[in-house]
């Protein structure tokens, strides 16, 4: 083996030493690029989760308003009904009485007659 000139030797090293530091450069590049990539994926799902946590909690206060508001509702649709109820009851007890005080003969069927004779048994009313 014969030995090698000093001058090829340092353009050997040069280009081994070039070589080195650009395989240097794409490994902190490529691992640069690989970094930024994933944080900009982490960041995408980040703003995704954040969007469907905006509108959740935006149904989560619709939800609550609508309860809130049915609740009232179905507070005021009881008072109604139990207003009704006892309106039916209080009219029951009226035509009871009046049909006990004046009882309609056997041979009244439904019609004209039937209803003067219903109104004439409640008598005047307020």
């Amino acid at each position: 083996m014969t030995p090698l000139s000093p001058t090829l030797t340092k353009i050997i090293g040069g280009l081994s030493l070039a070589l080195l530091v650009s395989l240097g450069g794409n490994a902190f590049f490529f691992y640069h690029v690989a970094k930024t990539a994933g944080l900009s994926e982490g960041e995408a799902e980040r703003k995704t989760l954040a969007a469907n946590n905006a509108g959740l909690e935006q149904d989560a206060a619709v939800t609550k308003a609508l309860s809130e508001r049915a609740s009232k509702d179905n507070s005021a649709l009881m008072q109604s009904l139990e207003d009704i109820a006892a309106r039916g009851q209080a009219t029951r007890t009226i035509y009871r009485t009046a049909a006990a005080k004046a009882p309609l003969e056997l041979n009244c069927a439904p019609g004209k007659e039937r209803m003067d004779a219903v109104n004439k048994g409640l008598g005047p009313q307020k």
